[in-house]
């Protein structure tokens, strides 16, 4: 099935990067009608219906991805690029119309940018999700340090930020388990060269696995 895009005749370019745990709704990056990349949902019979789930700013030319959904698919989460075109950790709730059949077209609040309590950052992006969506897990890079550090979002609206190692070290949250109590990615050590395959767990992901 191809999903297309929201160019005229499908032209340009489109993604899936996750399903929901049915897999009925998916969650990537289609062209918009001037060719960005924009987070986008595609859901209904065999994926039929598409939403464009919008950018930090109200800038068509400014990108957005979505990498992660939750398993009912009504959190999606992901990068925004914002107003000084650094991409941002953000997620998107989404509230589905049902019925009609096919559905109407859900509810898309404008993004939520997770790292809004935080200075002194300078991009950052969500690559997993629990499957209740509570919980959020990606990198952030910091002014003057310009290496991702695996971070964690949780709590209520997602306002605690827990984040992984020192900042002399590089490291990357790529995926969560269900309950978001193991998290998986790379990480550097000083005692290594290279990244290496790398596990948080724990109580507050306080222990970290290389495997």
């Amino acid at each position: 099935v191809n999903l297309g895009t929201f160019k005229p005749n499908n032209a340009g370019w489109s993604a899936v990067n996750a399903l929901s745990a049915d897999g009925a709704i998916a969650a990537g990056w289609a062209s918009n009608s001037v060719g960005t990349q924009r987070a986008t949902l595609w859901y209904g019979p065999n994926w039929t219906q598409k939403v464009e789930l919008g950018a930090l700013t109200n800038d068509l030319f400014d990108k957005s991805f979505a990498y992660a959904l939750s398993a009912d698919g009504t959190v999606a989460a992901g990068e925004s690029e914002s107003y000084n075109d650094e991409p941002r950790a953000v997620l998107w709730k989404i509230a589905y119309n049902r019925p009609p059949t096919p559905p109407a077209l859900p509810a898309v609040p404008a993004p939520l940018k997770l790292d809004r309590n935080t200075i002194h950052v300078d991009s950052s992006a969500v690559y997993a999700l629990s499957a209740n969506g509570s919980i959020a897990a990606g990198h952030e890079t910091f002014s003057g340090i310009p290496f991702p550090h695996a971070t964690l979002w949780h709590g209520p609206n997602w306002t605690t930020r827990t984040q992984f190692d020192n900042k002399s070290n590089i490291s990357v949250i790529y995926a969560l388990s269900a309950d978001g109590s193991i998290a998986a990615g790379k990480s550097t050590y000083p005692d290594k060269s290279g990244y290496q395959a790398t596990l948080w767990h724990g109580p507050n992901w306080a222990n970290r696995t290389s495997l």
